[in-house]
């Protein structure tokens, strides 16, 4: 039921997370819990372009789908005519480390849901990735859209090397070893802030979820990434 309402909501308000994209099943399967609960939500991207009234369709299905939510909207043009009831908006660059801070200022706590439905543009999904991953709260989602930008010349993709570091796809495949990085053979090993924190990594058709919490299950061979008697 639950993904007939998202899609519901976001055809009532215009949003191409349905009937263009196919994201309602996805998010209703991983958000669902959340509908009730006071999260703070923000979505890189509030659409339009350069128009200040077009746009905001995504930040109205999200406002009305989580009723106590604060819903927060980042995007490169103005889009101030978008505030509202619940509805915060802040002008900047998703890779941009000012404009970022900027905004957390308002939210030092951080986020439950981050969605990156941005630019596209593979350096700055990597770059918002890599900035914005500290501040998803635990048990918290950061979602990325549109990943097939991962395969186009013209975002910065490239289809010659699929595990390219420079692209989105291939930084989120590496992310897969993030989650078994306690089972790794390598004693001098330091563990990054994924290693520890990243504990699911969902993929569907151009959309990734990945899933913050506490990554530190142990292993039953593995001691201080050694295998025992090695």
């Amino acid at each position: 039921m639950s993904t007939q309402e998202l899609a519901q909501l976001a055809t009532e308000h215009g949003s191409d997370k349905w009937n263009g994209h196919w994201y309602a099943g996805p998010y209703a399967t991983h958000l669902e819990s959340l509908r009730q609960q006071p999260i703070t939500l923000l979505e890189i991207g509030i659409g339009g372009y350069g128009d200040p009234e077009a746009g905001g369709a995504s930040l109205r299905m999200w406002r009305d789908y989580f009723p106590n939510a604060q819903i927060v909207g980042l995007d490169y043009y103005d889009k101030s005519p978008h505030a509202g009831e619940r509805v915060r908006v802040y002008k900047g660059s998703q890779a941009d480390p000012v404009a970022i801070a900027r905004m957390l200022n308002d939210f030092p706590g951080g986020f439950d849901v981050i969605i990156d439905d941005g630019s596209h543009q593979n350096e700055h999904v990597i770059a918002s990735l890599y900035m914005l991953w500290q501040y998803v709260k635990p048990e918290g989602w950061y979602i990325v859209e549109d990943l097939q930008t991962a395969y186009w010349p013209n975002h910065g993709g490239r289809i010659s090397d699929l595990n390219s570091p420079q692209t989105s796809m291939g930084v989120l495949k590496s992310l897969v070893d993030a989650l078994n990085w306690e089972e790794r053979h390598q004693p001098t090993y330091q563990p990054s802030s994924f290693d520890t924190t990243l504990t699911g990594l969902h993929f569907y058709h151009n959309l990734a979820f990945l899933k913050k919490g506490n990554n530190r299950e142990g292993s039953t061979e593995v001691k201080a990434n050694r295998i025992t008697g090695v």
